[in-house]
């Protein structure tokens, strides 16, 4: 994993590659990824989208849609 200033890069073996994103301005996580882009804003200590799915339930299901099996 290569961390830069605003987001970590999570390249796969099969040249795909997942985005977690930190967006200041708006207090947000993003994830991208072969399933489509995701926002997440901290909530009762949680990082809860707003159709309410949980960061980590979102990163394993990205990790797996790119052919790696994770658990957090």
């Amino acid at each position: 994993m290569k961390r830069k200033v605003q987001y970590l890069q999570s390249p796969f073996d099969n040249r795909t590659q997942i985005v977690i994103n930190k967006q200041e301005p708006l207090l947000e996580l993003w994830i991208a990824s072969k399933l489509g882009g995701f926002h997440f804003a901290f909530k009762n200590g949680d990082w809860v989208s707003n159709d309410g799915k949980r960061f980590w339930d979102c990163l394993v299901e990205a990790c797996a849609a790119h052919g790696e099996n994770v658990q957090f």
